[in-house]
């Protein structure tokens, strides 16, 4: 009968195994980011100068054709001024959020990773637990810090300023990815009932 003993040496080879496979997933992950991140941030930049030129016109242009009406039309429908402003504002509104979905899809890999660190491969209503307590942390945080900001005075406005923006990146980031988890479950439950589906006919 043969045992085989493990000596330390097949111990520790087994260790920097498993950290060789942990270093090989982050690295990937951190090529997959610089990779959206190359190909993201370009086109987000363009969707945000974009909706900046038109929210622009937006304010603008209409001032150019104020009192100009169309007849027949109710109001504020018949005000070429509004139409114009609307439309203008709408575009705008359409290439920002293009900028803010490319930015957050560059994002991806980057919450895959970290979702893989924090938690592992964890069940979707448990991630969109985590997201949602973070959610209210966040909340949390802010609602301590503003008070702080506001006693200091004048400096503490530029601090309120930046607490406000913070709370609304990482806000946006988080309910994004309750999105996508949400999403991709429901997509993954469709696929499967088509599936079953197919089999009967």
């Amino acid at each position: 009968m043969y045992v085989h003993v493990c000596s330390r040496g097949d111990v520790m080879s087994a260790k920097d195994r498993e950290l060789k496979s942990e270093e090989a997933v982050k690295g990937g992950a951190l090529l997959d980011w610089r990779e959206e991140l190359r190909v993201r941030l370009p086109r987000a930049a363009l969707y945000l100068l974009v909706a900046i030129a038109f929210y622009i016109l937006s304010v603008i242009v209409p001032g150019l054709v104020i009192g100009v009406k169309l007849p027949g039309v109710l109001e504020p429908f018949s005000r070429l001024d509004w139409l114009l402003w609307a439309f203008l504002l709408l575009i705008a509104l359409a290439f920002g959020g293009n900028a803010v979905y490319n930015l957050l899809k560059a994002l991806d890999p980057l919450l895959e990773a970290m979702a893989r660190r924090m938690g592992g491969n964890v069940r979707p209503a448990k991630r969109v637990a985590r997201d949602v307590a973070y959610m209210l942390l966040v909340v949390l945080v802010a609602e301590a810090l503003t008070p702080i900001a506001e006693s200091l005075g004048g400096p503490g406005q530029p601090l309120k300023i930046v607490i406000g923006v913070t709370t609304l990146v990482l806000l946006l980031i988080l309910v994004y990815d309750v999105g996508k988890v949400t999403y991709r479950y429901i997509e993954s439950k469709v696929e499967l009932l088509i599936k079953r589906l197919e089999k009967i006919v």
